[in-house]
Order: C-alpha cells, then structure tokens, then sequence
C-alpha cells in the first residue's frame, strides 16, 4: 500500500473521529445564575456582562470566552404576559423575524418545554439589531410561566454559532424554576 495514501486516509479517519467526538462532548457547566424565578448554568469559561441600557427586558447576558468576532452570547430576558397566550406572542416572534427589519429565515421553529414549562423554540437567521454585526444567527426559546414569559436568546455569528449551538442548547436544559 502507498505510504502517502495511507498517512491521508489515516489523517481523514482522525479528522473525522474529532469531529465526532466533538459532536457528543460539551463543555462542562459551571456556575448557576437566577433571573427571576428560573437558574440556568453558566458553562465553564463564559462569563456575565454588563446589560446595555436599550435591552429593557434583559436581566442576564452569558457570553463565551473568546474575542469578540468569535463570541457568542447568551441573553436571559422576562417580558409581562400583558394577558398574552404563547402562541400569541410566539406569532408576534414569527411576525418580527421575518419582517424586513430582521430579513429572517427560520430554519426550525416548534413547541417544547424548559423544566416542565410551556416553550417554543425559533432557530433562525437573520439581520442583527446592530447593523455593523450583519446578518447573525439565533436560538430563541420563549416558556410561558406564571405571568410572565422568560427568553432564552442565544446569537453569534454563523462560524462561532455552529460551535456554540450545542453550549446555548445546554444552558437552556439546565434552567430550573426555584
């Protein structure tokens, strides 16, 4: 057998093997932080950051531990029902993403549940409210709780999301109500 041949098929077999092994490990969750009545978990080597002063409804913002072009960023958001079902505010979600304001696709959009609550995920892509950011992608769970709604809005861009979607996953299915 060519010795070239076989140094390549082994370098893609390896290749390959991390891959998969990436596919199935994830980070370690740490630290858990409270918003409200709900903790998540903070993943090893993420931090908490100050909340800007237009994001009215934020109360947490997770972000991962790499320079900015390569970060993602978690948000933890409650917003009043105001007499509001989750279908209704999960068609007022859907209306906005596709609107041309955010030019969103959505990729995946369906009910589920946090901890036992009434959820509906949206992962989609789209323009980010911060124009020099371009076009971004997002995770967004919205879970009916009490009298409130509780947002769970993963965003990076397209390369650190695809490295990151499993980690947002993560946080989401550690939140616990307290």
């Amino acid at each position: 057998m060519n010795w070239t041949l076989s140094m390549k098929n082994l370098k893609n077999l390896m290749a390959a093997g991390t891959f998969a092994l990436a596919l199935v490990t994830s980070p370690a969750l740490a630290d858990t932080v409270s918003v409200g009545s709900l903790a998540v978990e903070v993943p090893d080597n993420w931090y908490l950051t100050t909340i800007p002063e237009d994001e009215i409804d934020t109360r947490q913002i997770l972000v991962s531990n790499d320079k900015a072009a390569d970060q993602a960023i978690m948000m933890v958001s409650v917003v009043p029902r105001d007499g509001r079902s989750l279908s209704q505010i999960s068609s007022d979600t859907r209306k906005y993403i596709t609107s041309a304001d955010m030019d969103g696709v959505i990729e995946d959009e369906r009910s589920t549940k946090v901890d036992g609550a009434p959820a509906y995920l949206f992962l989609y892509e789209g323009r980010s409210e911060h124009e020099q950011q371009g076009r971004r992608k997002f995770m967004r769970v919205v879970v009916e709780r009490g009298n409130e709604f509780y947002v769970l809005h993963g965003v990076a861009d397209h390369v650190p999301f695809a490295n990151y979607a499993g980690v947002m996953r993560n946080i989401i299915n550690s939140a616990k109500w307290k």
